[in-house]
């Protein structure tokens, strides 16, 4: 077996973990100290057993050592996510950020929560993934995306469906 797990670095780790676990769904998969939280997601919103279940594993760590006021910012990092639905993803996404964060405005919904940042609902891409992209209080940017290339094809031979999701008619 082999696996990989990002690491993404926050400034701190407790001011950090609520986001992931209130808004994105991750859970602890060991007690978190000042230094690194081992979380996970996965669908039955249990901690990971050793590859036992599917879903993202991350570690999120302060650097070390500490930086000082003259050094530069640790740069953002990013992780991409595939999911079988992206569209269902940020239905649950966006339910838990309005039982957390409620907003009045159905229309126009917040999605920012102090310095993280849902950036708007699904899009689909030109390279053939529909996505959502979020950016934690520390600027680390996860991308969970959906491959729309594999979707299934309608069975109408007079229809073409692209990226964009549009029916045009051939001639």
């Amino acid at each position: 077996m082999m696996r990989a797990i990002p690491c993404l670095m926050v400034s701190d780790i407790a001011s950090a973990l609520p986001f992931y676990k209130e808004i994105l769904g991750f859970v602890n998969v060991s007690k978190p100290d000042k230094s690194l939280a081992n979380i996970c997601r996965t669908p039955s919103g249990k901690p990971m057993l050793q590859g036992a279940e599917e879903g993202v594993q991350l570690y999120l760590r302060t650097p070390y050592p500490p930086p000082q006021p003259q050094d530069p910012p640790f740069p953002p990092m990013s992780v991409h996510v595939e999911v079988a639905n992206v569209d269902d993803m940020f239905d649950e996404i966006y339910y838990r950020a309005q039982r957390t964060h409620p907003s009045e405005d159905d229309y126009f919904p917040a999605f920012q929560f102090g310095k993280a940042r849902i950036h708007g609902r699904p899009q689909n891409t030109s390279f053939g993934t529909r996505e959502i992209r979020i950016n934690d209080a520390d600027a680390n940017l996860l991308v969970f995306f959906q491959d729309i290339r594999a979707a299934p094809q309608a069975s109408n031979s007079n229809i073409v469906r692209g990226p964009v999701e549009r029916k045009v008619k051939r001639r």
